[in-house]
This record gives structure tokens, sequence and C-alpha cells, in this order.
């Protein structure tokens, strides 16, 4: 079974559905924090991912379950034949049962200074927005496959039409199997195989839904899908609530050019929030900065005015 288990058409789904979650293209996104947020970047190196459930998002993440669910309902009424019917089907079963597992994310934003975004996670305009140039080859934001850059959706039309592309691979590589008779009928441990992975393929691309009421947030969000990876959970305090995270320069211990300091994070700018003591927070994380051989990282003051 394990020798031919490589030509099964739901490992080549699997292989081929992520195409479908393209990695943001080369620009300069921004990270809103306070300014311990700032120093706990720079001096390690890394981004801090909390757990989806501790976020607000996850009643998005739910939401973006249900147009997948809904989108196998509608494609179970193309054409294909019954037992592909019953995947569909099946699938959605399984996913309106599914609870999604611990996920992490780090949102970035493509607007580097919004007045919304100063006000929902940069301490009202008292912190500030950290500009990196992404490269979707950077491994500060891309390590396959415990961490990864997306953009994120808001559009239902371009959830739903992401949920069809998902679908069609796997009937598409379905097809394949039945053409070539291989294998020639569905057992009860292949179909599952099947129900699975489907389920689990868009699953995968719900992470990346978001209400269109937030589309002016402009985020792209860094997800890693399992904590082993980085050495395990740590936990801060947020809003009263003690919330999971995972520190993403876990990932990088061993690494030589890390290690060594040789390695630094693409950070382009920061903006200082429309705030009454902009100056004197100018001078402090210069000074940081510089201290943390970022010198030539520039500092500057949001162009938003401040008001009492």
């Amino acid at each position: 079974m394990e020798n031919k288990e490589i030509n099964f058409g739901f490992l080549r789904a699997r292989r081929l559905y992520p195409s479908k979650m393209p990695f943001p293209e080369k620009m300069k996104i921004a990270h809103y924090t306070n300014l311990d947020g700032l120093i706990g970047i720079v001096r390690e190196r890394g981004f801090w991912l909390s757990e989806h459930r501790c976020l607000n998002d996850l009643v998005e993440l739910e939401s973006g379950k249900k147009i997948a669910i809904s989108v196998l309902k509608k494609f179970g009424t193309v054409d294909c034949d019954s037992t592909f019917r019953d995947i569909l089907h099946s699938a959605a079963a399984k996913l309106s049962k599914h609870q999604f597992l611990p996920l992490y994310i780090c949102s970035f934003s493509k607007d580097l200074d919004s007045l919304a975004l100063w006000r929902g996670y940069a301490k009202n305009g008292k912190g500030v927005s950290i500009v990196f140039d992404y490269d979707p080859g950077n491994m500060f934001f891309t390590t396959l496959p415990h961490m990864r850059a997306v953009d994120v959706f808001y559009k239902n039309k371009d959830k739903e039409r992401i949920c069809n592309e998902i679908i069609k691979i796997f009937l598409d590589e379905y097809n394949k199997d039945i053409k070539n008779n291989d294998p020639p009928v569905l057992d009860d441990w292949l179909k599952d195989k099947w129900i699975t992975d489907l389920a689990e393929g868009l699953l995968y691309v719900c992470v990346s839904f978001k209400h269109e009421a937030f589309s002016s947030e402009k985020e792209v969000r860094v997800i890693a899908y399992n904590e082993k990876d980085f050495n395990g959970l740590e936990y801060r305090t947020v809003k009263e609530r003690i919330v999971p995270y995972i520190n993403s320069a876990r990932l990088y211990k061993g690494h030589d050019e890390y290690e060594k300091g040789d390695v630094q994070l693409p950070i382009s700018k920061v903006i200082i929030g429309p705030t009454a003591n902009q100056n004197e927070m100018n001078k402090s994380i210069e000074k940081f900065l510089k201290d943390h051989n970022y010198s030539e990282v520039r500092v500057c003051s949001s162009n938003i005015p401040f008001r009492e």
C-alpha cells in the first residue's frame, strides 16, 4: 500500500492546493505595536504569533469555514460521479464539526500609517508602526513548512473562487485516478483519505479569510501551525487575558548566521504614532536601534495629526 500511495490523487491534490494561496509579492508591510513590542522584535529578531483562539479573528475563521461548506454543497450539484459527490457532502459534514487546531498568527498591514490601526493596535497612537521590506523568500516571514505569509481575502466572491479552485484540483486528480483505473474501487480507507484531505485543504485557505468590513486593514498574516517547531508555547497578558503565543525566533536557534547576529530583520523604518511626545520618542528609538545595529533605519513621525 505504501509504495503505491504516492500515485493517489488526493496526495497529488495536497501538493497542488497551496498554489491557490500564493505568497504576497515583494512590498513594504507594517506591524503596529507598542514600544515593548518594538523592543522585543528587535532584540530577539523575531515575531510573537498569538494563538488564533485568543484573537478577535476566531469568528472570521468560523465564517470562512461556513463559506467553504456552502461551496462544497453547491459543487455537489455539478457534473461529477456519485462517489465524488459523496466525498463532497462528507467533507462538508466533516468541516461543520471540525474544530480548528491551534494556529498562530502575527498580523501586518500594507497600510503603513493608518489611523484605524493606530487606534486598534498601537496603544491609541502611542506606539509605533515597524515597516519591513517584505520578501517571500525572507526566512523571517516564510520558513516552510513551519511558517508562511499569506494575503488576507475580504470579498466573499474571492473566498468562494479560492474554495472552488481547491475543490476543482481534487476533482481533476480524482478523475485522473478513475481514468487510469487506479484504484478501480475506493474502499473506506481511501474514501476517508479523500474526504479528510479535501476538508483540510479548505481549512488551509480559511485562515486567510476575513470579513469585508475590515478590508481597510489590508492585512498580511504570518501563520504557523505547530508550536513544537518553536520550542513550545510562551504566555503574555493582553487586555486582562493570558494569551499563548510562539516566538518565531525560536525557529532559528542553531542556524549559524542567526546565532552570530549576521542576519538582521529587514526593517525599513519606524513610524511613531500620532502622539504628543513624538520628539522624545524619536530620540529614544533612534538610540535603541543604533545600539542593536539598526543605525540605518529611519525613524519618522506619522503624517496623521495629533489630537488631544
